[in-house]
């Protein structure tokens, strides 16, 4: 059980230091819950994660009963994170495990934590501590469990064989937009099943996997061909999106991330996926390179975009709790630094000379970071277009959020994680007007257009007759 304190105080420590220093740079990378459970020195991941999230579904109620108990923090523990951790599981988990100076610490305060507790239970008007939680939180919807199967290394047929012979893990589907994404019961712990360990599965969230899967339908008519395609995945770490653009058929994908830590993680996930031969990683600032910085870099002709964003659209997401009352009454200032930086990434993946497509996308649900940076660039750069993103997805653009007209705003697609079973997001995918490599848009796009005059000139004459048969009367 120390262990299990040592991890989750550890994980949550991290957290608030970097909710500390968030403001000082809006475009700085950092490790959320997820990732930092998931580190290697983490012994019991799955255990420590779940610990760490009901830990802060509480924080802002262990703050406010510290405050009317009067109680310093520093008196409890030197470490806030295992502070937190254990007083959670003092007032509302099974009781601290084990023993030490903070349990004999906490267990001094004991009565005065009580009363002031049930003094904010009654002025809530709540029986239940659990519903002290925020609403938000306490009725984010539930979603399924996904995994990626990575096409590098099985297909998706073998995959489903070797996991239905696993019955403990109840139904398992294939998702109906992404054909090589498998859906499992909500719950399911995947983390340490051999088929992720060994690379065959990347846990990976649905709408995670769209920015790839945009480019991929865009490029499919090229790839058929055995066109050789070279990409960019520009705020790569910590490296899904960016094995699934080699596991989709580019031939070469540079990684960049200018955080040493998370480009290590990112590293190991490639040899872990067998995509390290195909992906060349760096620790670079996307922002500070050019093509004449690289002579490799001069063939790249896609890029995949996914920069720092709000995460707004990842809905019972705990990591903001670590600072709630900050992020409540920053996040308009956050909100415009980021779009500001991701015009400036997106303005610059347009500028390479040699790119023909580009992804951008957001799990915000924000027009600042939405729409309205896509109205910029494309303001900015009238040699790009959109071209339509995932064409069988339901939900598009919002019409309302910018000046886009309604074509432009049909091509954009966002996901609602209310509605749509996968964490909000946004994807818009641009092209480069009468490029050789996406010839196969162009010559659609054509099709569409004399259809639509064939169409119309039939519209013309059939009006021109009746006209005619009412004259002769």
């Amino acid at each position: 059980e120390n262990i299990m304190y040592r991890d989750s105080s550890r994980v949550l420590q991290q957290l608030i230091d970097q909710s500390k220093n968030k403001n000082k740079n809006t475009n700085k990378h950092q490790l959320g819950l997820k990732s930092l459970a998931l580190a290697e020195n983490v012994k019991n991941k799955s255990k420590t994660f779940a610990v760490v999230c009901e830990t802060l579904k509480f924080k802002q109620t262990i703050d406010n009963v510290l405050s009317r108990a009067k109680i310093n923090p520093n008196k409890i523990a030197r470490s806030l994170g295992l502070m937190y951790v254990m007083l959670y599981d003092h007032l509302f988990g099974k009781g601290i495990r084990g023993g030490g100076a903070v349990k004999r610490s906490i267990v001094g305060y004991d009565e005065q934590l009580r009363t002031a507790l049930g003094l904010l239970m009654k002025e809530k008007g709540v029986d239940d501590a659990a519903d002290l939680v925020s609403s938000a939180i306490r009725n984010a919807p539930k979603f399924p469990r996904y995994a990626r199967v990575n096409l590098l290394t099985a297909t998706v047929d073998e995959v489903l064989d070797e996991l239905k012979q696993d019955t403990a893990l109840g139904d398992i589907s294939v998702d109906p937009d992404i054909p090589y994404l498998l859906r499992f019961q909500t719950g399911t712990d995947l983390h340490a099943h051999p088929m992720v360990l060994n690379g065959k599965l990347i846990l990976q969230d649905k709408s995670s996997c769209f920015p790839a899967h945009a480019l991929y339908e865009v490029l499919k008519p090229a790839l058929d061909k055995n066109s050789v395609i070279q990409a960019i995945d520009a705020t790569a770490a910590p490296g899904n999106k960016t094995s699934q653009l080699a596991a989709l058929g580019l031939n070469k994908v540079f990684a960049f991330d200018k955080d040493a830590r998370r480009l290590n993680i990112l590293k190991k996930r490639m040899v872990q996926a067998k995509a390290d031969s195909i992906v060349e990683a760096s620790c670079r600032d996307f922002l500070s390179i050019s093509p004449s910085d690289d002579e490799n870099l001069k063939k790249v002709k896609v890029v995949l975009l996914d920069p720092s964003c709000s995460g707004s659209g990842m809905i019972g997401r705990v990591d903001h709790l670590v600072d709630e009352e900050e992020v409540d009454a920053q996040e308009e200032t956050r909100l415009a630094g980021l779009s500001k930086f991701q015009k400036e990434s997106l303005l610059h993946a347009l500028g390479f000379p040699n790119v023909d497509l580009v992804s951008y996308s957001t799990c915000s649900i924000h027009k600042e970071e939405n729409e309205l940076v896509v109205e910029h660039a494309l303001r900015s750069n009238p040699e790009f277009q959109l071209a339509v993103a995932l064409s069988s997805w339901p939900r598009r653009g919002d019409e309302n959020a910018s000046e886009l007209d309604l074509d432009q705003t049909k091509r954009l697609v966002r996901v609602d994680p209310r509605e749509d079973m996968t964490c909000g997001f946004f994807v818009a995918v641009f092209v480069r007007k009468g490029s050789s490599l996406l010839a196969h848009l162009w010559a659609e796009q054509a099709k569409k257009r004399k259809m639509k005059e064939r169409r119309k000139r039939r519209r013309k004459t059939k009006v021109d007759g009746q006209k005619a048969k009412k004259v002769k009367i």
